[in-house]
């Protein structure tokens, strides 16, 4: 038994709607993907910036770490010669 023109076009239509159905589930697991992939991406761009602000704030700390070592080996320096000590 073949299918009359009007079958056919029923069945088309038919196939058509759930085809833009499938469509549509696919767009908007495609907009949630999206908008994960985004927040992902803002969380590690926070994560980089926060590791800088530390990598900054570090480098601070050793800076003046640096600098009062300096200081003290200049004390020490006054005081070898002071209590004329070699060092």
């Amino acid at each position: 038994m073949t299918k009359t023109e009007k079958e056919r076009i029923i069945e088309l239509e038919n196939e058509f709607d759930e085809n833009t159905n499938r469509m549509k589930k696919i767009i908007e697991e495609y907009q949630k993907l999206q908008l994960e992939n985004k927040k992902i991406k803002q969380e590690l761009d926070d994560l980089k910036q926060e590791n800088t602000d530390k990598a900054n704030e570090n480098d601070q700390v050793l800076t003046r770490a640096e600098i009062k070592a300096k200081e003290l080996d200049a004390q020490i320096l006054i005081m070898e010669q002071l209590l004329k000590i070699k060092p």
